[in-house]
């Protein structure tokens, strides 16, 4: 069965500006902030994301659910920044200690980046993916090699 290209969803450079400093609260902030992390970490999908407990020595090491390849990635300061804010017990982040799993966690998330998206500014049905593939993106505006990107988001090299 052929396969059909998935459809490419990438913040520009102004809508990534105007979401990261448009003023929201509540529920709203908390999506905005952790689509923010996920572009952060490299595109991190929600599943492991949800998974995180810590950071070791500056990095969040973790296996990948989907491809049990283990990860290893630098938490900058803007990705500390979000982490300090919503920091859980047991979990890296205190909204994925109220969920009752990974895929609530995104359902929740994605419902609030929709809810930003009908009452701000955005024209896209932004939702985590797009975390992903924005990061993949610039990744590769900036030069990184293709095969670097894909290593990175954890893709087959078969």
């Amino acid at each position: 069965m052929p396969r059909e290209e998935t459809r490419h969803r990438c913040l520009t450079a102004e809508q990534i500006v105007a979401l990261r400093d448009v003023r929201l609260t509540g529920n709203k902030e908390i999506a905005r902030d952790v689509f923010f992390l996920c572009l952060y970490l490299i595109g991190i999908n929600v599943t492991d994301l949800f998974s995180l407990t810590n950071i070791v020595n500056g990095r969040i090491e973790y296996r990948r659910s989907k491809t049990k390849k283990m990860y290893s990635i630098k938490v900058e300061h803007e990705a500390i920044a979000i982490i300090e804010k919503y920091r859980g017990r047991d979990k890296l982040l205190r909204i994925a200690e109220s969920m009752s799993s990974a895929h609530a966690l995104d359902m929740w998330l994605n419902d609030y980046l929709q809810r930003i998206r009908l009452t701000e500014f955005l024209d896209v049905d932004l939702t985590l993916y797009w975390a992903r593939q924005t990061w993949a993106t610039i990744a590769h505006e900036i030069g990184v090699p293709k095969d670097t990107i894909s290593r990175a988001l954890g893709h087959s090299t078969s």
